[in-house]
């Protein structure tokens, strides 16, 4: 018999895409890791409905088992939750981001992008994948 494992993405976790990667932020254990971009994708995918089962009969970029493998070390780092049971749970990050579970009185993290002129050789760099088609704020509007 067959039993059902429901990967869901926690709550306090944000994924960000890059030009080449991904960062997964994880807000509860104050951790930043990095993603290939189709190991991230599946990540987005894991919304406590589908199965894994269905998840990988669907998703097609990575093996089963790399990705079985990546799932295992996401649960060590409570980047994702197993569960036996559906969850109704909100698919899109970014919706869960915006009201997050837990208050903070001070900032836990800050993120600046002061200009769009770099090298993009930072290992954090995301401004390549998404400065395409944008413009400098001018020093008058500082």
């Amino acid at each position: 018999m067959h039993t059902s494992i429901y990967p869901l993405l926690s709550s306090n976790v944000k994924i960000v895409y890059g030009k080449k990667r991904t960062a997964i932020y994880n807000f509860d254990t104050k951790k930043v890791y990095f993603v290939s971009l189709e190991l991230a994708d599946f990540l987005e995918m894991c919304n406590g409905i589908e199965d894994l089962q269905e998840l990988l009969n669907k998703f097609k970029k990575a093996s089963s088992k790399r990705i079985q493998n990546f799932l295992k070390e996401c649960k060590r780092k409570k980047i994702i939750t197993l569960h036996n049971e559906q969850k109704n749970y909100c698919t899109s990050s970014e919706k869960r981001m915006k009201y997050p579970t837990v208050k903070y009185e001070e900032p836990r993290h800050v993120w600046l992008e002061i200009t769009w002129k770099c090298t993009l050789k930072c290992r954090h760099c995301y401004c390549g994948f998404k400065s395409q088609g944008r413009e400098e704020l001018p020093r008058s509007k500082w």
